[in-house]
């Protein structure tokens, strides 16, 4: 582990130049093997390698697809998969991050990566990765990010514009958003709500989801208002209302209009009758 973290520290005092590495796909494979390191300094270095390797097309497409592999195997991207506050979520966490570099190197360069058949599973596994992922932390002061929800939002952002994706799997991301905004358990405080708003943008930009769909969609949160204790209806509240608003004025910046935005305003207040109501 220690000659790997000097390799690496080397590189990044190269800014991560990768050209006279002799075998670089071998350390990807020895990166990977240590992304959910506990050393925040050395996973952000393992992080650093996987992205410039990646993007930068420095791997044979055979070798990425192992990666891929990888990142959502058992022992990666479902690592103890509904522990609480415990450090397998960073290896859940940045392993998600390179299900969705690949994901990005397929959708932006010339060459096929992935088949449909491909990406569809990787959709289902990201979205039922999501749904299970009950570890909400953020940032922690002894070992860095954790921010497993804010990652897989981001690989759902991504998943979103890929034109192999259809109709129904952009549904399918739409209501992995809808459920996962809707927890009492957990206030997201660490940009999450702003990712998903951009998953939403993205899936928005296919065209593909009707109107109507998107307004039976925004108006399904209304519905999760279960009966709960006074605190967590308030934290469910705090998150649904924290998202549609965010939604509401990222729409605004790109002047969306018409009854999906009326839609929207609307919920909006019906879940926040609570201070709607209030005259002083």
């Amino acid at each position: 582990m220690n000659a790997l973290k000097k390799k690496l520290h080397t590189l990044d005092k190269l800014d991560w130049d990768l050209t006279d590495v002799e075998d670089i796909t071998t350390l990807v494979f020895e990166a990977m093997s240590a992304i959910g390191t506990t050393d925040s300094e050395f996973r952000e270095s393992i992080f650093s390698l996987l992205y410039t390797a990646i993007v930068n097309d420095h791997l044979e497409d055979e070798s990425l697809k192992i990666l891929l592999h990888e990142s959502m195997a058992t022992e990666h991207g479902h690592a103890m998969l509904g522990a609480v506050s415990d450090d397998s979520v960073f290896d859940r966490s940045f392993s998600m991050l390179v299900t969705r570099w690949i994901v990005h190197h397929h959708r932006t360069s010339r060459k096929q990566l992935l088949t449909g058949k491909e990406l569809e599973d990787i959709l289902a596994f990201t979205c039922d990765y999501t749904i299970k992922e009950v570890d909400y932390r953020g940032y922690t002061h002894d070992k860095g990010w954790a921010h497993s929800i804010a990652h897989a939002a981001t690989t759902l952002r991504t998943l979103a514009l890929c034109e192999e994706i259809d109709k129904a799997g952009l549904e399918k991301i739409l209501m992995t958003i809808q459920e996962k905004v809707s927890i009492y358990e957990h206030v997201y405080v660490a940009d999450e709500m702003e990712r998903w708003t951009m998953c939403v943008m993205n899936s928005l930009r296919r065209n593909l989801v009707s109107d109507d769909d998107m307004e039976k969609w925004i108006m399904s949160f209304i519905n999760n208002n279960q009966k709960l204790e006074s605190h967590d209806r308030m934290n469910l509240r705090i998150n649904q209302t924290n998202f549609l608003r965010s939604l509401y004025f990222r729409c605004s910046f790109k002047a969306m209009g018409g009854a999906f935005m009326e839609t929207l305003y609307q919920t909006i207040q019906d879940i926040n009758t609570f201070h709607n109501e209030m005259e002083e």
